[in-house]
């Protein structure tokens, strides 16, 4: 009997002794409330503050959460609702966690958009003018082709050129040689009729705004 005795007290320490290390390896561990910080940000933001700011609120949620737990006990990972601390600590923690995730989220736009080609210049008016990358892409691309206006059959240059590569691109068929002649006349209509557009063979702002979508 008393074997089994030490047996069934020895199981019960191991027992014991593991959950009390789970628990320690959980609430010890350096990273099990830090935040995990994007390294696909723009450390090169426009606007520097955001970028630190980035950092403090990740510090700080990794900071608040340990403290809350070895003040109160409180685990923000698994909170309890029946506790009124519990609830505020939690509040404060998915606020500041929802303000860091919206600067994070914006600076890896702005670095996928450098990726594109934009400039920080070019960032800042996108985002305080409200203009979605999309938008602002395909302004751009009518405002380069705006140097195609009023071209028609006749016409030879770097021009008559793009315009018959996009032409070419949307299915059209022509020699792409850089002169307005019969067949890049043909294709124009038929791009124009296929978007319900006045067929005049010659390009105008309407058609440039079709042909660069």
């Amino acid at each position: 009997m008393k074997k089994i005795a030490w047996a069934i007290l020895l199981i019960a320490v191991v027992v014991i002794a593991f959950f009390q290390y789970k628990h320690y390896v959980k609430y010890s561990a350096s990273d099990y409330f830090n935040y995990a910080l994007n390294d696909s940000i723009d450390v090169n933001y426009y606007d520097k503050q955001a970028v630190l700011q980035y950092y403090k609120n990740a510090y700080e949620l990794g900071s608040f959460a340990r403290q809350i737990w070895a003040n109160h006990g409180v685990d923000i990972n698994i909170p309890d609702q029946e506790k009124e601390i519990s609830k505020q600590a939690v509040l404060y923690y998915q606020q500041l966690w929802a303000a860091t995730r919206m600067l994070e989220k914006k600076l890896v736009l702005s670095a996928r958009l450098k990726r594109s080609g934009l400039d920080n210049k070019q960032i800042k008016l996108l985002f305080e003018q409200g203009i979605d990358p999309a938008t602002y892409s395909y302004k751009k691309r009518v405002e380069a082709a705006r140097s195609w206006l009023g071209l028609q059959i006749g016409d030879v240059g770097q021009e008559v050129w793009e315009l018959q590569q996009l032409l070419i691109k949307k299915g059209y068929t022509m020699p792409q040689d850089g002169t307005f002649g019969i067949e890049t006349q043909t294709a124009l209509k038929e791009f124009q009729e296929s978007k319900n557009l006045f067929p005049s063979g010659k390009v105008n702002l309407a058609t440039i705004k079709e042909l660069v979508k």
